[in-house]
């Protein structure tokens, strides 16, 4: 049976290849933490959008709106409430 020596070089490589898994590890945890705040946010970006859509739609129900074209310049809504 034959024994592996036990050299600098050996010490060196391990702790280098333990060094470079934590290093790894720990930018996965970073990744992870700053992807899960990243979809948190959109969760709510897309929460907001969807309560103003409701509320755009709900108020459109209730007005009756023409488009006036005066000039090129100067086009706009003119929006009446019908409740």
């Amino acid at each position: 049976m034959k024994h592996q020596t036990v050299t600098i070089s050996n010490i060196i490589r391990t702790a280098l290849q333990l060094g470079a898994g934590c290093v790894v590890i720990a930018l996965l945890i970073g990744l992870s933490l700053r992807w899960q705040a990243y979809s948190t946010q959109n969760e709510i970006e897309r929460e907001l959008s969807n309560q103003t859509y409701l509320e755009l739609t709900s108020n459109l129900q209730n007005v009756n709106c023409t488009y006036t074209n005066h000039s090129w310049l100067e086009p706009y809504l003119e929006c009446e409430s019908i409740r």
